[in-house]
């Protein structure tokens, strides 16, 4: 209702005219075209715009320190007070969409990982998490796999916590003393700027997470909106077209990759490592855990490398023995050149080792039918 106007005051009546044209419906009209633009957008480009192969809101997670030289493991989420986890290598960081596991249902839910992650290390590092169901990505390169040296000698003690004002500063000082000791303990310099230049990443955001207030909520805001954005109308920041938009899947990427990460573990390492696994998931079912092992899909060229090492058999014996169910879907993973619209039953992958967003988002859904419902294996 518009408010009276003195005709004494506003004698042209310019002031009612602006008031008028200051009303709401101005930005209803806005935001109707907007919409209608957006619907035909969705109707005529977007589903001709391939989706980008990888999550959109990709974070590695905050350094989760597991022990002297041990890692290095990544957290996402809160883990410490998480109800559902999610544990194990690179796969099941890339393969799980934690925002399709909260679609579910699953409010409290975390994920711990490390590329290659060695179950041996990483089991024994989270048994006092107060998890009440644990999913365990186990594979033949999660028992014993060799990491990074020299990410693990910058893991000697738990990483520095910096203060959020004086974070480039101190990081700064912080990365100019962690060369020299690197250097010192006889690694390369090359090799030691190559790791800090990740590793400063990693401990910048760790930094900025840990912050609360208006910074997480920015950040929570913005996540949401690149997922939806993503998803919907197929639009990413200028900077990451060419790194997402036009990588194409090769299922055959790291068939040359997993045969050198099997090869140099040798048996007696991996045979102690399915020795600790057995007993940890023991202890975590003694305790009232629902532990469930998951083998995730991989391209057949990758699977055919990982039973050269490690027959299925063996996996299997490693559940029977800890009491889990254990989940196979290691043959759903599609072949190189393979369309994935003619295989709607299996799973793409952008390497032979990691799901594309799409598969991961599917496949993600059926995992979490499968661990809400009981504990069968299958």
């Amino acid at each position: 209702m518009e408010e009276p106007t003195w005709q004494g005051m506003d004698p042209d009546g310019a002031v009612a005219r602006v008031r008028r044209a200051q009303s709401w419906s101005p930005l209803l009209a806005t935001m109707g075209l907007a919409l209608l633009g957006l619907l035909v957008w969705q109707t005529l480009a977007a589903s001709r715009i391939p989706e980008p192969i990888m999550h959109p809101n990709r974070f590695d997670g905050v350094i989760y320190w597991a022990g002297p030289n041990l890692g290095p493991f990544y957290a996402k989420q809160d883990v410490s007070s998480a109800e559902l986890l999610f544990v194990g290598d690179s796969r099941v960081y890339d393969d799980t969409d934690l925002d399709v596991v909260r679609q579910a249902g699953e409010d409290s839910v975390g994920l711990i990982w490390g590329p290659n992650a060695d179950l041996s290390v990483l089991l024994p590092a989270i048994m006092d998490l107060p998890a009440e169901r644990l999913v365990v990505a186990l594979s033949p390169s999660t028992l014993g796999a060799k990491t990074n040296p020299v990410m693990r000698a910058s893991l000697v003690s738990p990483p520095p916590v910096f203060e959020p004002l004086s974070l480039e500063s101190a990081l700064g000082i912080w990365v100019d003393g962690e060369r020299e000791r690197l250097i010192e303990e006889g690694y390369t310099p090359f090799i030691v700027d190559t790791h800090l230049s990740s590793f400063r990443k990693v401990l910048r955001e760790t930094t900025r997470r840990s912050e609360g207030g208006t910074h997480q909520l920015d950040r929570l805001v913005r996540e949401r909106l690149n997922y939806f954005r993503t998803a919907n109308i197929r639009t990413l920041a200028t900077r990451r077209w060419h790194r997402e938009w036009f990588e194409v899947p090769n299922a055959d990427k790291l068939v040359h990759a997993c045969r050198i990460t099997l090869e140099v573990i040798s048996e007696e390492e991996r045979a102690a490592a399915e020795t600790i696994v057995v007993e940890k998931l023991r202890e975590l079912v003694a305790r009232g855990v629902d532990v469930r092992c998951v083998r995730f899909p991989v391209s057949p060229s990758v699977l055919s490398v990982e039973r050269e090492f490690v027959p299925d058999a063996r996996l299997e014996a490693i559940a029977t023995a800890a009491g889990v169910p254990f989940y196979q879907f290691q043959e759903a993973g599609l072949p190189a050149g393979v369309d994935p619209m003619k295989r709607p039953e299996g799973f793409e992958t952008r390497d032979g080792s990691h799901l594309t967003w799409a598969a991961s988002r599917r496949f993600t859904r059926m995992l979490v039918e499968r661990i809400q419902g009981p504990g069968t294996d299958g």
